[in-house]
């Protein structure tokens, strides 16, 4: 749990990108890309739950299948660095893949968003499938248990991420290097599965 959590994540920087390119002359695109986020989360989770009754995968196959799926969608909002901020004359491009720039920070955070979020739900089901082999009186200590360490494993990546972003000199303003740190991310978001065959499987995956 604290494996598949513990990989530094871009996530906040480019969340300072969305903010930088938006909200001085359009602050309603945050919005929108935070609802766009919401509605694929949501999405996502009916999709999970789809794709467990059509093909009950071990919890395990789950993780090894999302990682890097979550991974590459991470990369999806990183071209905005790239682009002009609204209102600036000069400077960045104006469309990224042929869409505009906020079309496109809506599209990249519902990618983002809709895959990561399939991340969490595996994870958070090998938790779930866990906590059941304890017993009846110890199930509910054992999950909450299972999400602490999940939780622990998110502070984590924030210590790492800050220190990251301060070596690459990263700044409000100047996200040049933010491509480049988001793909470094991504890579250290697949490390966990180099110890994903060493964990037991479930008593029901058996």
């Amino acid at each position: 749990m604290i494996c598949t959590q513990a990989a530094p994540s871009a996530n906040e920087t480019l969340d300072n990108v969305v903010f930088w390119l938006f909200f001085a002359e359009k602050p309603c695109v945050t919005q929108y890309v935070s609802l766009a986020s919401t509605a694929a989360s949501l999405a996502a989770c009916g999709a999970y739950a789809g794709l467990r009754r059509l093909r009950p995968a071990g919890d395990r196959a789950a993780l090894a299948a999302f990682a890097p799926l979550a991974a590459a969608a991470s990369l999806a909002r990183a071209p905005l660095a790239r682009a002009r901020p609204l209102g600036a004359s000069a400077g960045g491009v104006r469309r990224l893949c042929g869409l505009g720039r906020a079309d496109y920070a809506v599209a990249a955070s519902a990618v983002d968003a809709f895959f990561g979020e399939l991340l969490v739900l595996a994870a958070s089901t090998l938790a779930l499938a866990r906590a059941a082999e304890f017993g009846p009186g110890r199930r509910g200590a054992a999950y909450g248990a299972y999400l602490a360490l999940f939780d622990a494993g998110a502070s984590v990546s924030g210590w790492i991420a800050a220190g990251m972003v301060a070596d690459a000199g990263i700044a409000y303003g100047d996200f040049r290097k933010a491509p480049r740190f988001a793909a470094v991310c991504a890579a250290c978001a697949l490390a966990p599965l180099a110890v994903l065959p060493f964990v037991r499987p479930a008593k029901r995956e058996a």
